[in-house]
């Protein structure tokens, strides 16, 4: 089902960003502007080739597959408005693009070492905070050139989806080869 933290965590910045209003601060104002393409396509083509190897692997039923979908755009949403945009804009207005862009950057990678916590992984948590951070790097300079949040938001959430589907798939498919394998 939904995640309820995601839910709580989504609606909570979704009151800041309305109470405050923040829509045009946080890049919420408006949606991609001409010329996005050229700047997300590396990320498009990965996004292609999860899609592949999801449907490659098999996908989980299709009401696994939504909850996926939806809880992983949940994550897209609330992760871009508090990174790419309230911790990006706060950054930016205390010390400059530059300490914006990698402090944000940084809090994010370093979100992603509390998985540890989920996965008992601390090496896995780690690699996932490089990967994070690196991502980062390239959602603020997305915001940043497109002036939307919400192409990072899409991004965010489809990647997510496609790590899910496909770590999904590779279970089902390790599932149902132990099962022909075992003994009846």
């Amino acid at each position: 089902g939904i995640a309820p933290s995601l839910a709580a965590a989504s609606l909570f910045l979704l009151v800041v960003v309305v109470v405050l209003r923040w829509w045009r601060e946080v890049g919420l104002a408006q949606g991609p502007q001409r010329g996005t393409l050229r700047v997300i396509w590396p990320w498009l083509l990965y996004l292609a080739l999860f899609a592949a190897s999801a449907l490659n692997g098999g996908l989980p039923p299709t009401s696994v597959t939504l909850f996926i979908l939806a809880n992983t755009m949940l994550v897209g949403w609330s992760e871009e408005v508090m990174f790419r945009g309230v911790w990006l804009r706060g950054l930016f207005r205390s010390y400059g693009i530059w300490v914006a862009i990698l402090g944000s950057s940084v809090l994010f990678g370093a979100m992603h070492v509390l998985n540890v916590f989920l996965t008992g992984d601390f090496r896995g948590a780690v690699l996932q905070a490089v990967a994070a951070f690196l991502s980062g790097v390239f959602l603020v300079a997305v915001r940043l050139r497109t002036g939307s949040l919400w192409t990072g938001i899409i991004l965010h959430g489809l990647w997510d989806a496609g790590t899910f589907l496909v770590a999904a798939g590779a279970t089902a498919t390790a599932e149902a080869t132990a099962a022909a394998a075992a003994p009846n």
